[in-house]
């Protein structure tokens, strides 16, 4: 044998094997920690990207939903603008002003709203035509015209007072 050769018995071979086999796992072990730890502060960022995206996601959602109400807002109130703009006299400014109101009626409120205008403004209209005979038409009955009680049950003289003025312009 040559002087470089050693002989080993099995146990210190098999102890040296053992402690080979430890170094390599423990090796593997800090490996894989190290690949893992990298791994999850990847997986962080990429979750806190998704976090910032999905919020942006959402607040785009939110404002194209704004501008869609907002848009539908402005249509119905075009649309309920030009209805009342069929029954009524009102001027552009008028009907400016007043739309954005219309608008936020729902349609039961503003059907009775719109019937309303036309029932004053077709009675405006009757009031100030002619009759024929170089007058004006009768304005008809309103409920300034019809006597209230008062909490004593008695006539009011309010109202006379009032239906007096009346009479006057009517002649």
């Amino acid at each position: 044998m040559s002087d470089n050769a050693k002989v080993f018995d099995q146990e210190t071979v098999d102890s040296l094997l053992d402690a080979a086999r430890l170094k390599a796992a423990d090796e593997a072990r800090a490996e894989v920690a190290d690949e893992l730890t990298t791994a999850k502060e990847a997986l962080t960022e990429k979750e806190e990207e998704l976090t910032k995206a999905t919020a942006e996601v959402e607040s785009l959602k939110s404002a194209n939903e704004e501008r869609e109400e907002t848009a539908r807002i402005e249509e119905l109130a075009d649309e309920r603008s030009e209805k009342v703009a069929e029954v009524t006299k009102f001027s552009e400014e008028q009907l400016e002003e007043r739309k954005a109101g219309w608008a936020k009626l729902d349609e039961e409120d503003f059907d009775t709203v719109l019937a309303d205008l036309k029932e004053v403004s077709e009675s405006a209209e009757n009031a100030s035509k002619d009759d024929g005979k170089g007058k004006k038409a009768k304005v008809p009955k309103t409920k300034l015209e019809i006597e209230r009680e008062t909490a004593g049950n008695e006539t009011g003289t309010e109202t006379e007072v009032v239906r007096d003025f009346f009479a006057t312009l009517e002649s």
